[in-house]
C-alpha cells in the first residue's frame, strides 16, 4: 500500500515587533477558534515579553495550521496593534 498523507498549504504570518504591544489577543484568538476557549496554553501562537530584560518574542508552534478554511488566521484577524499580518508570497 501506498499512503500518502494530504497537505494543504497554510498562511504564511509576518510579524512586527515593532508594532507589538504584547496584548496576547492573537493567543486568544486562536485559542477561541480551535478549541473553542479562551486559553493561551492551548493556542499554536505564543507571545513571551520580560519586561526586566525588555525582550519580545512571538512564535508559531507545529499546531499552527494557519487557520484552515478562513479567510484570515484568527490571529491576524484579532490582532489589535497590526504587528501580525498574512506575509505575501
Amino acid at each position: 500500500m501506498n499512503w500518502q498523507m494530504e497537505t494543504k498549504p497554510r498562511a504564511k504570518i509576518s510579524v512586527d515587533l515593532k508594532k507589538c504591544c504584547a496584548c496576547r489577543s492573537c493567543e486568544l484568538a486562536c485559542s477561541f477558534h480551535h478549541h473553542k476557549r479562551f486559553d493561551p496554553s492551548c493556542s499554536s501562537i505564543r507571545v513571551h515579553r520580560e519586561d526586566g530584560k525588555g525582550t519580545l518574542e512571538i512564535s508559531l508552534i507545529s499546531t499552527c495550521d494557519g487557520c484552515s478554511g478562513e479567510k484570515l488566521p484568527w490571529c491576524v484577524r484579532f490582532c489589535s496593534s497590526g504587528c501580525l499580518r498574512v506575509a505575501s508570497g
